[in-house]
């Protein structure tokens, strides 16, 4: 069972949900983010994320002589496994600042049971 974060696009009444209106986001650790962080900050469109991680790559590369390559090496992998395990965080105050607000969580087993236990509880059943 995974843990699903729900986040509702902000709407004018009840009537016109749709749903389209709702982003499920699931609570786990992305390997994509932890292997490829640009790629993946470029996927979900975090383009201030972006500037921010390349800013941090950019400080890595000047404190490099200082400190040395390797050193450098581990940083960048705690770096990375850290995004990994953020990757979900990042994401959703980036979908907070867009006016998107939390609307609950949903536990389920996969993304579909996810989508099938918001819509039973869209329609009270």
């Amino acid at each position: 069972m995974s843990l699903f974060q729900i986040l509702q696009k902000p709407s004018l009444s009840s009537d016109e949900i749709k749903d389209d209106d709702y982003v499920i986001i699931d609570e786990k650790f992305s390997w994509f983010a932890a292997f490829l962080p640009p790629l993946w900050l470029i996927s979900k469109n975090l383009w201030l994320e972006l500037v921010l991680w390349l800013s941090a790559i950019f400080v890595l590369g000047i404190i490099s002589s200082f400190i040395g390559g390797e050193a450098v090496f581990w940083l960048y992998v705690l770096s990375a496994i850290y995004i990994g395990f953020e990757a979900t965080n990042i994401y959703v105050r980036a979908l907070k600042r867009k006016g998107l607000k939390a609307s609950g969580d949903i536990i389920a087993s996969d993304y579909e049971q996810a989508q099938v236990a918001l819509i039973n509880f869209r329609l009270g059943s």
